[in-house]
């Protein structure tokens, strides 16, 4: 993705976000991180290199705000979470343990535990609504305002 940031468009999607034309299969809405954020993420010796955008990973129309992986690191993972017209920041949620494929090399879903919607390996099939464990839940309805 090639986009020309200005001051006013970074501080706009720094605290609303902003949208990309993308196929009904992906949320259109992306944002990106303030080099304080970055600074924040890349101390740690996270996994990822810092990305010009960070694209919402949740499926279209998902309930809540934007999610976008920020960094990895051994013990956790670090999300940017935003919704349109409100706050914006850095959390750390568990990864999401489900799996999917052939039991010696499984595929690992790369969202967080308790997401909305479908698991990153099953791109076709719309699950809103999944179960959380009790403890998930409570975490979700303090990020979703559920």
């Amino acid at each position: 993705m090639h986009r020309t940031f200005t001051t006013v468009g970074l501080v706009g999607s720094l605290t609303v976000g902003l949208q990309r034309d993308a196929d009904e299969a992906e949320c259109p809405h992306y944002n990106v991180l303030s080099d304080a954020e970055w600074a924040r993420l890349s101390v740690d010796l996270g996994a990822h290199e810092r990305k010009l955008a960070y694209e919402c990973e949740l499926q279209p129309g998902h309930p809540g705000p934007h999610l976008s992986l920020a960094q990895s690191f051994a013990d956790r993972d670090t999300w940017l979470r935003w919704v349109d017209r409100g706050v914006r920041k850095l959390v750390d949620l568990p990864p999401c343990l489900a799996e999917d494929g052939p039991v010696d090399d499984p595929e690992r879903c790369l969202l967080f535990d308790g997401h909305p919607g479908k698991h990153s390996f099953d791109p076709d099939v719309v699950e809103f609504g999944r179960e959380a464990s009790p403890e998930m839940q409570h975490r979700m309805d303090d990020l979703f305002g559920g």
